[in-house]
């Protein structure tokens, strides 16, 4: 489809503009060029003024807009100073004219293809551009009949560095963004059409204390084991620290609180000496709480467990010996790299080891409350794993209280409902939570206030315990915040459900100092299948084990 839209185009030009003449062709030529160079001089500039608004689109803007406007104004202008024209021969005028023409079209259709992949969309009439091959290098996965993003990306990149390189900085387009045509399509290609394409710069930073690491040669030993020492090549394993979850809806997480990232979307820029063009490279895996995971394939991604406040991953690189890692680029944001990289051999070794000294022990840095010992539940007493509502609701009474529904389940919002007699109509049942596939709800049953011995009944008992958030902690000592709350009494459910916002502190929960009586409050927790859960913990003061660990399945 995008094939039959560029012919149209290209055939547009040529026509139009071998209608009007060399010197009016020629002139567009020249204002094609000079706008390209205003947009990329000022990209990333008025980017940084959208991307923490529009994170996902924030790149097509800085580039469109700045690209757009520049061309109109200079046609605009130079149509006023300029309205007469030059007289050539008629056919010069149509064949010379329509060149110039076709190549104006290369590079506004070139622009508008490597611009619109950076809005976000899923799909640009299927047109899907790149992908990796085994080795993983960029190789053409969708043909175009002209391949007019790579035309265009290469000449302004080439542009940049000559002519028209920059006079106050020393950076070009094609050092802070090599395979400018490629990194458009990557952006794009998401793990899932709904996940996100951007990210804010305050979501992301490099690991603490672990930013870079780089081997040449030798390798640690436990990720010797995974990837075996090529002399040939070196290793640079990059860590990067993300927000999932933030006050204001501003994290990194999909809709359903995970966050996903596709191979593609993680690229590591390197020199391989000074006056060297820059280069781009793609990870060969990464490391997650302590495991190391390869990739193979260009579709493939890496993940987070649902509702944590943060994911940790280290991509790993394999580059010519000769290569000097600049920056990392992660869903579009670019990360500046250390000059001296970490190149302990010890250092290396702990990021697979990491997880397995904290699965090791459940109770390992848990706090006990002033003049009591840890109290221990056993895990069927106030956790269950279930996705069902105290009871059927009926889907008109939520749609009237702008809950979002789907089929049988509630997606988020919140409500105030009564318990009806009898069962909704055919097709208006909810009564249960919406979850990912792979995951599963959680429910943390507090108790009431009225019970001093239940966690809400020494909740109460602590003036500071609504500012604390309540976490839950599988064996691995990842932790994991509530995507929501229910009241439960005997005629009626107040909840409040928004995997995007999670329970930061239990002064969110607004009808708590309500609950009395045989209220019970529960909290809602969104978990990766398969984890095993250790410990229920509000702030420093209040932890309860769960002993067995609670298998989530």
């Amino acid at each position: 489809m995008l094939n039959i839209v560029l012919v149209l185009f290209l055939g547009f030009m040529i026509y139009w503009w071998g209608s009007q003449g060399i010197f009016s062709a020629m002139l567009q030529l020249a204002l094609t060029v000079i706008a390209g160079v205003v947009a990329l001089a000022f990209w990333e500039p008025i980017t940084q003024m959208f991307i923490s608004v529009v994170p996902d689109s924030a790149w097509a803007i800085g580039l469109l807009l700045p690209f757009g406007a520049a061309l109109i104004v200079l046609r605009v202008v130079f149509d006023m100073l300029v309205p007469g024209n030059l007289d050539y021969h008629n056919l010069a005028h149509k064949t010379v004219g329509g060149f110039l023409g076709f190549v104006s079209g290369v590079l506004i259709a070139g622009m508008l293809i490597i611009g619109i992949q950076y809005s976000g969309m899923s799909s640009l009439l299927n047109y899907e551009g790149f992908t990796l091959d085994g080795q993983g290098k960029p190789v053409r996965k969708s043909s175009l009949v002209v391949p007019v993003d790579t035309i265009a990306g290469g000449f302004y990149s080439y542009l940049s560095g000559g002519a028209f390189s920059p006079i106050v900085a020393n950076t070009t387009v094609a050092d802070y963004h090599p395979m400018l045509a490629v990194e458009s399509s990557f952006y794009h290609q998401a793990a899932f059409p709904a996940s996100r394409r951007g990210l804010r710069p305050e979501n992301v930073k490099l690991a603490e204390n672990a930013g870079c690491f780089q081997y040449k040669g030798a390798l640690p030993q436990k990720l010797d084991k995974q990837l075996t020492a090529d002399a040939s090549r070196q290793v640079v394993i990059v860590g990067t620290d993300v927000v999932l979850q933030a006050t204001g809806r501003h994290g990194a997480a999909d809709a359903d609180a995970s966050f996903r990232i596709r191979r593609t979307q993680v690229s590591l820029i390197y020199t391989e000496g000074d006056g060297a063009p820059a280069e781009r490279a793609f990870p060969v895996g990464y490391i997650q709480s302590g495991e190391y995971r390869a990739f193979r394939l260009a579709e493939d991604w890496a993940y987070s467990a649902p509702s944590v406040a943060n994911v940790v991953h280290h991509w790993v690189f394999k580059l010519s010996p000769k290569a000097s890692p600049r920056f990392l680029c992660i869903k579009g944001t670019r990360l500046d790299l250390p000059a001296q990289p970490i190149s302990d051999m010890a250092a290396g070794d702990k990021l697979i080891s990491a997880a397995v000294a904290v699965a090791s022990g459940n109770n390992g840095g848990s706090v006990i409350g002033p003049g009591e010992g840890v109290p221990t539940a056993a895990s069927g007493e106030f956790i269950t794993v279930s996705d069902r509502l105290p009871f059927t609701i009926n889907r008109n009474v939520l749609n009237a209280q702008s809950v979002t529904t789907n089929k049988e389940a509630i997606l988020s919002g919140a409500a105030t409902v009564r318990r009806e007699r009898g069962t909704p109509g055919p097709g208006l049942s909810v009564n249960t939570i919406h979850h990912a596939d792979s995951a599963r709800i959680v429910q943390v049953d507090l108790g009431s206030p009225k019970e001093k011995k239940s966690l809400l009944g020494r909740i109460f008992a602590m003036v500071t315990a609504n500012t604390q958030a309540p976490v839950l902690s599988d064996a691995r000592g990842q932790t994991y915040f509530a995507i929501g709350y229910g009241i439960v009494s005997r005629g009626s459910y107040t909840f409040s459900i928004n995997p995007n916002q999670t329970i930061r502190a239990l002064s969110q929960i607004d009808k708590l100092g309500s609950a009395s009586g045989d209220d019970h409050v529960v909290l809602y927790y969104q978990l990766p299948a398969g984890v095993s859960l250790v410990k229920f913990q509000l702030g420093a003061a209040q932890t309860q084990t769960i002993d067995p660990p609670l298998k989530v399945e």
